[in-house]
């Protein structure tokens, strides 16, 4: 970005200079910290079990550079005094065609097997991922995507199982299901990660705020 040989935006130029500055300048005195390691494990995971479900069926997924970038800086800054995430939420913003859908749906597998929810001495517990949006057609796009992975993914297809409504994990009692914007029956939800498709469309902001506080 800074040779120019990515071309950006000044707002997303001024994002990646920032985070760069800080990694430079970190020492313990700052309350936050990159691990690469741990930003890279999420993209291992996406490259070596997550595979296309659309065009070459079943070849391994190859992420962007953009896509990269995005991962690492959101599960690789870490709060030095808990070791959790800096960053609890973020926007993904891209025009069509740039495999939304894909990326998400990789993340929210990673998320239901792969990132030790709730680890007590190592052993992983129950890890809820949620896909909502305005319409049930539109937050079961991600998880349609996730399914397919799933069916083209040997090692995938060995420990999560399609239900109805859901995938599940049987090894922690994890599900990854998509819901209806009826923010009225989300209440008492214990969310790991919550994908909201679409949130421009969103006119009901108590949706937003229910799953935000799950």
């Amino acid at each position: 970005i800074s040779s120019g040989e990515i071309v950006t935006s000044r707002r997303v130029k001024a994002v990646y200079g920032r985070l760069v500055a800080e990694m430079d300048a970190a020492d313990e005195s700052s309350p936050y910290y990159f691990d690469e390691a741990v930003g890279e494990r999420p993209i291992i995971f996406v490259e070596r079990f997550c595979k296309q479900s659309q065009g070459t069926l079943g070849e391994s997924l190859t992420l962007e550079l953009f896509q990269k970038a995005f991962i690492q800086l959101l599960f690789g800054w870490l709060e030095r005094a808990t070791g959790y995430r800096r960053f609890r939420e973020t926007l993904f913003l891209v025009g069509r065609k740039n495999g939304k859908s894909t990326l998400l749906a990789a993340l929210a597998l990673y998320m239901l097997v792969a990132d030790y929810e709730g680890a007590v001495d190592g052993d992983a517990v129950l890890s809820q991922i949620y896909s909502v949006a305005t319409k049930k057609d539109q937050a079961k796009k991600t998880l349609t995507e996730a399914v397919n992975m799933v069916k083209q993914s040997p090692e995938l297809s060995a420990i999560l199982k399609k239900r109805r409504n859901d995938i599940y994990f049987p090894a922690t009692a994890s599900k990854f299901e998509a819901l209806a914007s009826d923010s009225n029956t989300l209440d008492g939800l214990n969310s790991h990660a919550v994908i909201i498709d679409e949130l421009h469309a969103i006119r009901d902001r108590n949706l937003y705020e229910v799953m935000k506080q799950s």
